[in-house]
C-alpha cells in the first residue's frame, strides 16, 4: 500500500479498515486479519545466507565423492562395507542439517522474544499484546518509553514527543500532533508527516492514541531497510567468529582434498607390492577427508553459539541465567567486559521485596502481627490515599486512557490494604479524592489532595529523610507534638539501623490545607504532620555476593549507581564488597564542580556514584572506554537510554521476558489492572539494549547475576569453539598420520568404516558435548588468550597437533610391536584393538579438553550428550564383540588380553600428556601455585626496580586488577605534595606527554628549547641523586603518563589531562558520613589552582 495516510482523518482510516477509533476492532476480526496478513514483522531476514550455508553442508565435494565411490564399489563387488558408509553419512548429514536449522531458529528468535508489548483496544477493552499480533485497524495507546509497533495515524496527542532518527535522520525529539500538516496535499517527506507515527519510533514524552495503517513490509522502516541490503543481514550473521570459521572451513577442505591426492600418489609409488588396489587407497583417503568434517566448521560455530545463548535463557544450576541476548553481534564485546556499571535495583530480589512492618502513631507492628489492623489500619488507609489509585471513577478513567500504571511500592501498599479489608469502596467515601501528583510528574513526593470529615487534607509519601525535612510535627496516641532535635535524631538513627538490615523506610505525612487543588504544591508539601513510617524489606538476590567477589578476584570492576543518597544504598554496596571506604563515593553535584580531566584521572578511585545525570553517566562511560576499559552498563530508567549506545554492551530489564523464559509473570495488584511505573520506558530500553535481563529474583535468576552470566557465557562460547577446533584438529591429524603410514608400509591400522565412524559419529557427538559446556568457575580469569586463539587457530593449536602426531606414532609402534612380538593376535584383531583404543582415547581427549583443571580434581562435569554417546559406543562395541556378523560391518573382532594393552596404552599416554601440559600452563592446582609464586616474585622485582629508578607510571589501560589499581597511589605523600604546590615557581616543573603530542615542559610545546629542557631534566636527575647522598632535599618534579587510545578519543574532544591528583587529596576525612557537596573538593581545588598558578608564572 502506498496510501498517503497523512491526508486522511482517523475516522476515514477507521472506516477503511472496518474499525472504530474508540472501541477498536473485535478479537475475532483481529484473529482473522492475522491469518490473512500475517504477523507484524518489521525486519524481514534475508534467506540467501541461510540457503548458502545449508547448500554448503549438502554439497560437500568429499562427501559426494565418497558416496559415489561407495556405490561404484557395490556395483563391482569390491570388498568394502559400502552400505555402512552410506548409512553413517546419511545419519550424520541429517543430524547436521537438523542442528543447523534449529540453531538458526534459536538465534532468530532471540530478537523476537524481546519485542515490545503494546496497549491495544479490542472490543472496547484495553489489553496488552505482543507487537507481532498488531493488525490493520487496531487502536493503540502510547506513553513515554513505548515503541511504536507499526505505522499509525494519530487520533489524539497530549504533548506527544517521539525520537524517529532511524527513519528521518532527525537527531532531536519531534513533536507529533493529531492535526493535518501545514503543507497538506503535497508529497510530504517522512519528517514532514507530523500526524503519522512511524514504526520503531521511541516515545520520549507525553501520551497519545493512534490507529494502525501499515504493518510489516509496508512500514516506512521496512522499506528503508530494503533500500540498504546490508541492514537486512541479521545481527548474528555479523559475528566475526562466523566469518573466521567460514574461511577456516574452506582452507581445511582444500587441505583435505590435497591429502586425498597425496595418499593416491603415495599409493601408486609405494603400494605396488602391498596386494591392495588403488581403489581401496582412494576410498581410505576419502574417508579420512570426510571424517575431518571440514564443511561443518561453520555449522558447529552456529550450534555452539546458539546453545550458549539458549543456556542463558533457561533455568540451570548456579546464578547466571535469566538473560536474552538480543543482539548476538555484541557477544564479541561481552566476552571482554572488565567494568560493569549497575543500578542498585540490579541486586535487589524483586519478588522478595515486601512491607515488613509499619510504625503508626509511634506504634510499631509487624505486618500480620496481633493488633496490626487495630493500630495501623487508619495509617494504611492514608498510605493508599497517597497512591491515588482508588475510587471507581479514577480507576475507570485510567483504564480507558491507558494510564493504569503504578509502582511496586504502590502495589505493595494496595495489596497489604486489600489483605486486611481496607481497600474497598468505603475508602472512596472516607477520603474523597480531589487531585493527585506523583514523583514522576516532577513532584518531590507522591501527594494526594482529598476531603476527609469535611476538611481538605493533603497527604504525602516519600523517602523518609527527605519527607522529615518537610515535617514540623509528629502524632502519637496522645496527640500532635513538635519534632525536636532529639526526636529527629531518633528517627534518623532508626532509618540508619533499618538500612543495615536491607530495609528502606518510607514516611507518610499529612496536613489540613485551605487549597482546593495542588497547584501550590510547595505549600501543600511543607509544615506537615508525620503520621508514620512504612518499612520495606529489600533483600539482595542470592548469589550476588559470590558473583561480585568473583568479579573482583578476576579484575572485573563493579560500579554501583544510586539515584539519591541513602543509607541502604551504601549498606548494600558495603555488604557486597563493592564499597570499602567512604571516599569511594562521589555525587553528581561533586562531579559538576570538577574539571573533566581531574574527574577522569580519579575515575578508578570511585566505586559508587550517587545522583548522576544522564549526561554525567554518558561522560563516565565514554571516559572509561577511552581509557581502554570494556564497559557493560545496565539502564533501568528511560532518561538513561542514550548511555546504552555509548557503552560496549547495553543491558536492560524486561518484566515481559518472564513469559518467554518460563519464569512466571510479575506480581499484579489485586484490583488494579495495569503495568508498573518502573516498566514505563522498558520497551524503549529493550529496543536499544543488546541484552535483556529478567528482574532479579530471590533465587538468584536475573539482574546482576544474569548480567555477569552473559559475560561468562560469551567467553565460554568462544572458549567452546576453540576447544571444538582443538579437538577436531587433534583427532583428524592422528587419523591422517595413521592412513599415511598405512600407505607407506602397506598395512592400515583402521579400516575406512572405522575411520568414518570415529569422525562422523564420535567427533560429531563430541562437538555437541563441548557446545553444551557451561561457564567454568575460572572463565573470568582465563579470557586473555581467547582472541589470539580465535584469530590463529592453526598456530594456537600447535601443541594439540603435536599431541595428535605422537598419539598416532604411539599407536603405530604399539601395533607393530605386538605384531612382531608374536602376541598371538591376528591382523583383524590388531585392527580391532587399535580402533577401540583410538575411540576410547577420543573420549579421554574430549574429557581433558573440556576440563581445564587437573583430571584428579574432585569436580566432574558430564552432560547428557557425552554420556549418551559413550553409552551408545560401549553398547555397539559390546554387541559387535558378541555378534560376529555385526562386528564384521565395523571391522571389530574379539581379542584377548594382549589386545587390551594395545587399547589402553594410548589412553594412559593421553592422560599423562594432558596432565603435564596443564601443569606447564598452570591449569592444575600444583601448576597454578607455582605460576602464582613466580608471578609474584617477578612483579616484586619489577616494582622494586621501578621504585629505585623513580619513574612510577599511571596507566588507564584497564588491564590491571582492582588491587593493582589501588596500589598506584600507595607511595603518595600528601604533605610533600602540598609543599610542592606552595613552593616557588623556580622549583616546580610540569612534564606531561600525551600520545601523538610533543613534550610539554613549563608550558612550551615543540619549541626550540626542547633540547635544553631535556638537558635540564637530565641535570635535575643527576642533582637529585647527589642530593640524596648528601642528605639534601631533591628538586621537585612530577611526571604523568597516560595511555589513551587515539581512535577512542577521536569521537569526543575532551581537554588533555594536565595534572594528576588522587582522592586522598580531595577528601582526607575518612569518617562515617558521606562528604558534603562542596566540602570535599575545597582543599583539592586550592591545590590544583596553586599548581596551575605556579605554571602560569612561567608563561604556561
Amino acid at each position: 500500500m502506498n496510501e498517503k495516510w497523512y491526508e486522511l482523518t482517523p475516522e476515514q482510516i477507521a472506516k477503511k479498515f472496518d474499525s472504530n477509533i474508540i472501541s477498536g476492532i473485535s478479537e475475532a476480526s483481529a484473529a482473522e486479519r492475522l491469518k490473512t496478513y500475517g504477523e507484524n514483522s518489521l525486519y524481514t531476514e534475508s534467506r540467501s545466507l541461510y540457503k548458502n550455508n545449508l547448500r554448503h553442508i549438502l554439497t560437500d565435494l568429499t562427501v559426494l565423492l565418497l558416496i559415489f565411490t561407495a556405490l561404484i564399489s557395490t556395483a563391482f563387488n569390491q570388498n568394502i562395507s559400502a552400505f555402512v558408509i552410506i548409512c553413517i553419512i546419511a545419519l550424520n548429514v541429517t543430524a547436521a542439517v537438523t542442528a543447523f536449522v534449529k540453531s538458526k531458529e534459536i538465534l532468530r528468535d532471540t530478537s523476537i522474544k524481546a519485542g515490545p508489548y503494546v496497549k491495544v483496544v479490542r472490543d472496547g477493552k484495553t489489553i496488552f499484546t505482543d507487537s507481532r499480533q498488531i493488525v490493520l485497524g487496531d487502536v493503540i495507546f502510547l506513553s513515554a518509553g513505548d515503541i511504536v509497533p507499526a505505522d499509525a495515524r494519530i487520533i489524539q496527542a497530549d504533548k506527544l514527543t517521539v525520537m524517529q532518527q532511524e527513519i528521518t535522520g532527525e537527531k532531536n525529539p519531534v513533536r507529533k500532533r493529531a492535526g493535518f500538516a501545514s503543507s497538506r496535499g503535497s508529497n510530504l517527506s517522512s519528517a514532514e508527516q507530523t500526524n503519522i507515527l512511524f514504526a520503531s519510533s521511541i516515545v520520549i514524552s507525553g501520551s497519545g492514541r493512534a490507529i494502525i495503517c501499515s504493518i510489516s513490509e509496508n512500514t516506512a522502516i521496512s522499506k528503508l531497510k530494503k533500500e540498504t541490503p546490508e541492514n537486512s543481514i541479521p545481527s548474528y550473521e555479523k559475528l566475526r567468529i562466523f566469518r573466521i570459521m567460514r574461511k577456516y572451513s574452506s582452507v581445511w577442505a582444500l587441505c583435505m582434498l590435497a591429502a586425498v591426492f597425496i595418499i593416491a600418489v603415495l599409493d601408486i609409488i609405494f603400494g605396488r607390492n602391498s596386494g591392495r588396489s588403488l581403489f581401496d587407497s582412494f576410498i581410505t583417503g576419502l574417508t579420512v577427508a570426510v571424517a575431518s568434517m571440514s564443511s561443518y566448521y561453520l555449522t558447529f560455530s552456529y550450534i555452539i553459539v546458539s546453545f550458549g545463548v539458549l543456556g542463558l535463557r533457561r533455568r540451570r544450576k548456579g546464578y547466571d541465567s535469566g538473560a536474552l541476548v538480543k543482539n548476538i553481534e555484541k557477544l564479541e564485546e561481552a566476552k571482554d567486559i572488565n567494568v560493569l556499571i549497575i543500578p542498585r535495583s540490579a541486586l535487589i530480589a524483586s519478588d522478595a521485596v515486601c512491607i515488613d512492618r509499619i510504625i503508626a502513631s509511634e506504634n510499631e507492628r509487624t505486618v500480620g502481627a496481633h493488633g496490626f489492623k487495630r493500630f495501623c489500619g487508619e495509617f494504611l488507609k492514608l498510605s493508599v490515599v497517597t497512591t491515588g489509585c482508588y475510587g471507581a471513577n479514577r480507576l475507570m478513567s485510567d483504564n480507558l486512557s491507558g494510564n493504569n500504571i503504578y509502582t511496586s511500592e504502590e502495589e505493595m501498599i494496595i495489596s497489604c490494604a486489600f489483605k486486611f479489608g481496607l481497600y474497598n469502596s468505603s475508602l472512596e467515601g472516607d477520603y474523597i479524592q480531589i487531585d493527585h501528583v506523583g514523583i514522576s510528574d516532577g513532584s518531590r513526593f507522591d501527594t494526594t489532595l482529598c476531603i476527609h470529615s469535611g476538611k481538605y487534607i493533603s497527604v504525602s509519601r516519600g523517602e523518609a529523610r527527605k519527607l522529615l525535612q518537610c515535617c514540623s510535627f509528629y502524632c502519637d496516641s496522645t496527640g500532635k507534638h513538635r519534632i525536636t532535635a532529639e526526636k529527629l535524631n531518633e528517627y534518623n538513627n532508626y532509618i540508619k539501623s533499618a538500612a543495615k538490615k536491607f530495609c528502606r523506610v518510607v514516611a507518610v505525612a499529612s496536613k489540613e490545607t485551605q487549597y482546593t487543588n495542588l497547584r501550590r504544591l510547595i505549600a501543600n508539601q511543607s509544615d506537615l504532620v508525620l503520621n508514620g513510617f512504612i518499612v520495606i524489606k529489600e533483600p539482595v538476590a542470592e548469589g550476588a555476593a559470590q558473583n561480585i567477589s568473583a568479579c573482583l578476584e578476576a579484575g572485573v570492576r563493579v560500579v554501583m549507581t544510586c539515584e539519591n543518597s541513602s543509607e541502604i544504598g551504601e549498606a548494600t554496596a558495603r555488604s557486597l564488597g563493592i564499597l570499602n571506604k567512604k571516599n569511594e563515593i562521589i555525587t553528581g553535584t561533586q562531579i559538576s564542580g570538577m574539571k573533566p580531566d581531574i574527574f577522569r584521572i580519579n575515575i578508578p578511585l570511585y566505586n559508587m556514584y550517587i545522583g548522576l545525570s544522564a549526561g554525567q553517566l554518558d561522560s563516565l562511560v565514554y571516559m572509561m572506554r577511552s581509557d581502554g576499559y570494556k564497559v557493560g552498563i545496565l539502564a533501568d530508567r528511560l532518561d538513561k537510554i542514550a548511555v546504552l549506545s555509548e557503552a560496549d554492551v547495553g543491558f536492560a530489564f524486561s518484566e515481559e521476558l518472564s513469559a518467554g523464559l518460563g519464569l512466571g509473570k510479575g506480581r499484579k495488584a489485586p484490583i488494579i489492572t495495569g503495568e508498573k511505573k518502573e516498566s514505563t520506558g522498558t520497551a524503549a530500553l529493550r529496543y536499544k539494549s543488546s541484552v535483556v535481563l529478567l528482574p532479579p529474583k530471590k533465587s538468584g535468576f536475573g539482574g546482576f547475576n544474569a548480567m555477569l552470566g552473559t559475560v561468562k557465557s560469551s567467553a565460554q562460547i568462544y572458549n567452546n569453539i576453540i576447544n571444538a577446533v582443538a579437538y577436531l584438529l587433534t583427532t583428524q591429524f592422528a587419523r591422517l598420520i595413521l592412513v599415511l603410514w598405512g600407505v607407506l608400509c602397506g598395512k592400515y591400522i583402521m579400516t575406512p568404516v572405522q575411520i568414518l565412524f570415529s569422525g562422523f559419529i564420535v567427533d560429531f557427538a563430541a562437538v555437541f558435548t563441548i557446545a553444551f559446556q557451561t561457564p567454568s568457575p575460572g572463565i573470568l580469569k582465563n579470557r586473555g588468550n581467547i582472541e589470539r586463539k580465535i584469530s590463529k587457530p592453526f598456530y594456537s593449536n600447535i601443541p594439540y597437533l603435536a599431541f595428535g602426531c605422537i598419539w598416532a606414532v604411539l599407536m603405530i609402534i604399539t601395533t607393530y610391536a605386538s605384531s612382531s612380538a608374536k602376541s598371538g593376535l591376528s591382523s583383524a584383531q590388531l585392527v580391532s584393538a587399535s580402533f577401540l583404543g583410538f575411540t576410547l582415547t577420543q573420549f579421554i581427549l574430549l574429557f581433558e579438553i573440556k576440563r581445564k583443571s587437573s583430571v584428579f580434581s574432585t569436580k566432574v562435569s558430564i552432560n547428557g550428550i557425552g554420556l549418551l554417546t559413550a553409552v551408545f559406543c560401549a553398547g555397539l562395541f559390546m554387541l559387535s564383540l558378541l555378534i560376529p556378523d555385526l562386528g564384521s560391518l565395523f571391522g571389530i573382532t574379539a581379542f584377548g588380553l594382549n589386545g587390551v594393552w594395545i587399547m589402553l596404552i594410548p589412553v594412559l599416554f593421553t592422560m599423562v600428556a594432558a596432565e603435564i601440559y596443564k601443569f606447564i600452563n598452570g591449569d592444575s592446582r600444583a601448576g597454578a601455585w607455582i605460576k602464582l609464586k613466580l608471578r609474584k616474585i617477578i612483579s616484586r622485582d619489577k616494582n622494586k626496580s621501578s621504585y629505585e629508578e623513580g619513574q612510577p607510571k599511571i596507566s588507564h589501560a584497564g588491564n590491571e586488577t582492582e588491587s593493582e589499581r589501588n596500589d598506584l597511589f600507595a607511595d603518595f605523600d600528601l604533605e610533600s605534595f602540598i609543599k610542592i604546590s606552595e613552593s616557588d615557581s623556580e622549583d616546580f616543573e610540569l612534564d606531561y606527554t600525551m600520545p601523538g603530542q610533543a613534550k610539554i615542559v613549563n608550558g612550551n610545546q615543540g619549541n626550540s628549547e626542547t633540547d635544553e629542557t631535556e638537558k635540564k631534566n637530565s641535570d635535575n636527575e643527576t642533582n637529585d641523586e647527589d642530593s640524596k647522598k648528601s642528605g639534601e632535599k631533591p628538586s621537585n618534579k612530577i611526571t604523568v603518563t597516560d595511555s589513551v587510545s587515539e581512535e577512542n578519543t577521536s569521537e569526543k574532544n575532551y581537554p588533555p589531562l594536565k595534572i594528576d591528583t588522587i582522592d586522598s587529596v580531595l577528601n582526607t576525612d575518612n569518617t562515617e558520613t558521606i562528604p558534603s557537596e562542596n566540602e570535599s573538593f575545597e582543599i583539592g581545588n586550592e591545590i590544583i589552582e596553586s599548581i596551575f598558578s605556579a605554571g602560569n608564572n612561567k608563561d604556561t
